[in-house]
Order: C-alpha cells, then structure tokens, then sequence
C-alpha cells in the first residue's frame, strides 16, 4: 500500500516516524510499500495543520501571511504542499487536484485533474474530472507524487 492508503488506513496520529529514515517492522507488516519520504511529509503535514485547529484555519492562516508577510517563493510552495498532504491524507479535494480512481473503480487507470464539484439531486457529491466526465467523490483518490511524476497509476 502507498503512503496515502497507509495513513488513510492506520491515521497519522498511529503512524510514528521510521527510526533513522527505514522501514519499520510495523510498517512492513502492515503492507507499506510506498515512499517512506512521502510518508513522513504526509505525517508532518497532518501534525501541522492540526496544530492550526483543522484543515480550513491552516488554508485560512497561509492565506493571511501570503497578503500580509509576503512570504518567499519556496515558504509560499512549502505551505501548498501542506495543504495538498493533508488533503491526501483526509479524502479532501480540491479544484485542480490530480486523482484517479480508488482501487480500479470505472476501470481507468489514468490520472485526471478535477475541474469542479457538483452534488446530484440524491444529495451525492460529484467530481467532474476534466475529461468532461463526473463521478462521486467516494470513488477518487488522489495520486501520489511517483505517479504524478510517471503519469499514469502505479498500483493497478
């Protein structure tokens, strides 16, 4: 299982960081196979918006010290990287986020971008993906760095 679907299963407050950087044994028996770099950013990024009281006040805090202390580039990049770990790690999406399917669903194992959010007359809260098409949010997970960089799913 890759970073996400790790903390997605076990949470990041279980998950301790790997002593000097290996794999653990816990995390080997618990089927880790992902980036144990990625893991430890997604744990980091997880513990710190935590400390800003959730997800909406860290956005609402960066936001404020990007108008107020224009911060360099690389805080300003630093802080979306954050946001976007802790969005990875809780099932949150965003506008321009890169998804695919979770596990095979709609059988594509392409990477797609999400253009907007809409919610269905039953109440289900939809993502069109820019191919035009929508599917529910339950259905998407977003990809990892690895596969950004391969474009195209690495685990189907």
């Amino acid at each position: 299982m890759n970073e996400i679907q790790y903390i997605q299963k076990h949470g990041a407050k279980k998950v301790r960081y790997p002593a000097y950087g290996r794999l653990t044994d816990q995390l080997q028996e618990d089927g880790f196979t992902g980036d144990l770099d990625a893991l430890i950013r997604l744990i980091s990024a997880c513990e710190m918006v935590e400390l800003f009281g959730g997800y909406e006040e860290a956005k609402k805090e960066f936001a404020e010290q990007l108008n107020a202390d224009k911060p360099s580039p690389n805080e300003t990049e630093n802080n979306k990287r954050i946001l976007l770990d802790y969005r990875r790690a809780h099932n949150i999406y965003e506008i321009g986020d890169t998804i695919k399917a979770n596990d095979g669903q709609f059988g594509f194992d392409e990477l797609y971008s999400i253009d907007e959010f809409f919610a269905d007359g039953d109440g289900v809260n939809l993502a069109v993906l820019d191919d035009g098409d929508s599917y529910p949010l339950t259905c998407l997970i977003h990809a990892t760095d690895a596969e950004i960089k391969a474009n195209r799913c690495l685990d189907q």
